[in-house]
């Protein structure tokens, strides 16, 4: 198999890559989808159990759930999905596959941070609205407080004020568990976890010593500050994609 990319084989591979996904993670991402809707059923039969008045979650809570399930699917399902490629037994088919490694690369990345985050938000947000036609209940749907009144991170894209739950944020929440889930052949989740509570402890400590002395605002000014958390978040994602890369090439190896 010759090591370079190829646009049209890449298409294939990245359409069969998103069928595995589907085939072989399908229930679990839908079940995630589905979880606001069944969360409301219960409510809904213990109401009945009980006799009393039956009333729909408000938005703010149904909110909260939603993006719950959207953490727990974004790291769930993108680990179990690729973390086998450290299984001697179950990788070696995912190594075997005809395409290059920087084919492999971008269908992992692609799938990750927009196949699987735009098909949850989609399914879920798609089914809260759904499920109010048959809810008399509902306040508000998350449609409309999400999408219509842009209260929603995954789509902001301001670069003029400082926003710590843009995109580029949610990607790299999203690939840091991926490179774990590379890395750690057992416990992916929680080795990861373990290694990111580590870091944040230690830049804590740093960042409130800088802060203490005003070391930092000596050379970050307040209008210099949306810029300087832009290029951080590049920088992450950009060591992120590059430790995935070359973990991925090792395997490959």
């Amino acid at each position: 198999m010759k090591e370079t990319f190829d646009i049209v084989r890449f298409g294939k591979y990245l359409l069969t890559d998103i069928k595995s996904l589907f085939i072989r993670r399908g229930i679990s991402l839908v079940g995630f989808s589905l979880a606001g809707i069944a969360a409301n059923i219960v409510v809904l039969l213990f109401n009945l159990a009980l006799g009393d008045e039956y009333s729909a979650w408000d938005v703010t809570t149904r909110t909260v759930l939603f993006f719950c399930c959207c953490a727990f699917a974004t790291i769930l399902v993108p680990v179990r999905q690729y973390g086998i490629i450290t299984d001697k037994r179950k990788g070696a088919e995912y190594l075997l596959l005809p395409a290059s490694l920087l084919e492999k690369f971008l269908s992992l990345v692609i799938v990750s941070v927009v196949v699987i985050p735009v098909f949850f938000c989609v399914a879920y947000i798609g089914a809260d609205g759904l499920w109010s036609l048959l809810d008399k209940t509902y306040d508000e749907t998350l449609f409309a407080f999400l999408i219509q009144e842009n209260n929603l991170p995954l789509i902001k894209f301001n670069f003029d004020e400082l926003s710590f739950l843009a995109y580029d944020d949610i990607a790299s929440f999203i690939l840091v568990f991926v490179l774990g889930g590379l890395f750690f052949k057992k416990s992916k989740i929680g080795k990861t976890f373990l290694v990111l509570l580590g870091i944040w402890i230690v830049l804590g400590i740093a960042a409130i010593a800088l802060l203490d002395n005003g070391s930092l605002f000596n050379i970050i000014s307040e209008d210099q500050l949306p810029l300087v958390d832009n290029i951080n978040d590049a920088v992450i994602l950009l060591l992120l994609l590059a430790g995935i890369w070359f973990r991925m090439k090792k395997i490959q190896l």
